[in-house]
């Protein structure tokens, strides 16, 4: 039982580290494009079922119209 516990511990903080990791480079990327006036971004569409379904990146491209943000994927 030790090892176990041991593994879910060491696991969880790996998660963690991974999420915060993805988030900071969705962010950073976003504020690149954004200085360079790109019109593209990057979003992180996560997985809706926990180990049901695959989290996975997209960039998007951004146009803007007068209701809002209007987006138009492509991978």
């Amino acid at each position: 039982m030790v090892p176990l516990a041991l593994w879910g511990a060491r696991h969880g903080k790996q998660v963690k580290r991974k999420r915060t990791l993805i988030e900071e480079g969705v962010w950073e990327f976003n504020e690149r494009m954004d200085m360079d006036g790109r019109n593209v971004r990057m979003v992180w569409n996560r997985a809706k079922v926990v180990g049901g379904g695959e989290s996975f990146l997209t960039i998007e491209e951004v146009e803007e119209s007068g209701d809002g943000k209007d987006s138009k994927k492509f991978d």
